[in-house]
C-alpha cells in the first residue's frame, strides 16, 4: 500500500492517484485524488487575482484531475474489473466521447495540451487501451505544429506511427504532411501523401492531368 504524505503538491497526488489506479486501489485513488483536488482549491483561493500563471497552472491541475475521476471508473467498476478488455474498451470509449472533446476548453498552447495529454496517455496505457494512444500523439503534434515547434511535432509523428495500427495510418500520414508542409517543405508534405496513397493501393495516374 502506498504511504500517505501530509504534504505534497497537486502534481504530486495526481500521479499517486494513477499510482494506486495501477495497483486497483480505489480507496488509495480516492484519497489522493482528494488532495489533489483540496491542493488545487487552496492555491486558487490563496492565488493573487495579478496572479495569471500561477491560477492558469492550477486550472490544468483541475483539468487533469477531472479527467484521471472520468477514466477511472471503468477500472474500478464491478462489471468490467472482471475483463482486461472491457476495462480497455470502456477507458477508450469514455476517452473518444467525453475526454477528447475536452481538449477544446485548453487554450492553444501545446505546453498545456501536452500537460493534460500525458494523464490521457499514462491512463490510457494502464488500461492497455494502446490502439488509442497513437491519436494522443497525434494531437500532441498538432498542438505543436500550431505552435510552431515542428521538433516536437516530428517527435510526437515518430511515436504515432511506432504503434503500426493499421486504421490509423491515414490519420498519421495526414499529421505527418500537416507538419512538413506548415515547416515550409512543400515536396516533403506530397511525398508523404503519395507514399500513403501507394501503400493503399490507389492508382495515381488516373488523377493526372489529360492535357
Amino acid at each position: 500500500m502506498l504511504g500517505k504524505p501530509h504534504r505534497g503538491t497537486a502534481n504530486a497526488y495526481i500521479g499517486c492517484s494513477m499510482a494506486s489506479l495501477h495497483a486497483s486501489d480505489l480507496e488509495q485513488f480516492n484519497f489522493y485524488l482528494l488532495k489533489a483536488k483540496n491542493c488545487v482549491l487552496d492555491a486558487m483561493i490563496s492565488a493573487s487575482v495579478d496572479s495569471y500563471d500561477s491560477f492558469h497552472s492550477q486550472l490544468l491541475n483541475l483539468h487533469c484531475i477531472t479527467d484521471l475521476e472520468r477514466l477511472a471508473v471503468p477500472f474500478f467498476s464491478s462489471a468490467s474489473r472482471c475483463s482486461s478488455t472491457d476495462v480497455s474498451e470502456s477507458v477508450t470509449e469514455i476517452w473518444k466521447a467525453q475526454i477528447l472533446p475536452r481538449l477544446q476548453l485548453l487554450p492553444n498552447n501545446v505546453h498545456a495540451r501536452e500537460l493534460v495529454l500525458n494523464v490521457h496517455k499514462v491512463i490510457l496505457d494502464l488500461a492497455n487501451a494502446r490502439k488509442a494512444i497513437p491519436k494522443i500523439w497525434c494531437e500532441i503534434s498538432g498542438s505543436a505544429r500550431r505552435y510552431g515547434d515542428f521538433a516536437k511535432a516530428r517527435v510526437a509523428m515518430s511515436n504515432a506511427e511506432s504503434f503500426r495500427i493499421p486504421s490509423l495510418k491515414g490519420a498519421c500520414a495526414l499529421e505527418r504532411a500537416h507538419v512538413e508542409w506548415a515547416a515550409g517543405d512543400i515536396a516533403q508534405a506530397l511525398n508523404i501523401l503519395r507514399s500513403y496513397l501507394i501503400l493503399e493501393g490507389i492508382d495515381l495516374t488516373m488523377y493526372k492531368g489529360s492535357g
